[in-house]
């Protein structure tokens, strides 16, 4: 454990290369400097439009937010790290929590995790997604992190203030072309 007094000198065995992260709790994270903007901005995003009482839910990894915002997540399920395909049951089983007590917001993330065989994550997830995709919409993206919230997309003078599709990883293409921002 690192004292939070000496947090603005890296620990020695660390790699240079890193950028701290204070959750709300006060605890000390450490983020690769590629990697601590996106999560900061993700945190600060979460913060901003949610109440310390409101869970986060991240599908299919990114359940650090849960411990950066203290928070848990809204869904018994909670944060399980999937396998290469979770089985029909347990998806089912998932999308009866999600439309019995849907979260606010979905941070979605494949990026984070590639799968190397060339599948995406959201093909191993099938009912999953399709349930993601018809009750949410995209409100926010952060680099490859989409902060999805839950019900119909706002009227004609709602603007998403995502990155131009030519900048971003094609990871997520695949979910943006599904709701129809691609």
């Amino acid at each position: 454990e690192i004292d939070p007094s000496q947090a603005d000198t890296l620990p020695s065995n660390f790699p240079p290369n890193l950028t701290k992260i204070i959750g709300e709790d006060g605890s000390l994270y450490y983020f690769f400097d590629s990697y601590a903007p996106r999560v900061q901005a993700t945190m600060d995003y979460l913060k901003a439009h949610t109440t310390a009482k409101e869970g986060i839910y991240a599908f299919p990894f990114a359940f650090r937010y849960n411990f950066l915002l203290n928070r848990a997540t809204p869904l018994d399920f909670g944060p399980v790290l999937w396998a290469a395909a979770a089985p029909p049951a347990a998806q089912t089983r998932l999308v009866a929590e999600m439309e019995a007590k849907p979260p606010k917001y979905i941070v979605f993330n494949e990026a984070e995790n590639r799968d190397f065989s060339g599948v995406p994550w959201s093909d191993r997830f099938p009912k999953v997604i399709n349930f993601i995709y018809q009750n949410y919409h995209i409100e926010q993206q952060i680099d490859t992190h989409l902060i999805l919230r839950y019900g119909p997309q706002p009227g004609p003078d709602w603007e998403i203030t995502a990155s131009p599709l030519s900048t971003m990883d094609n990871s997520n293409l695949d979910l943006m072309r599904r709701i129809g921002l691609a």
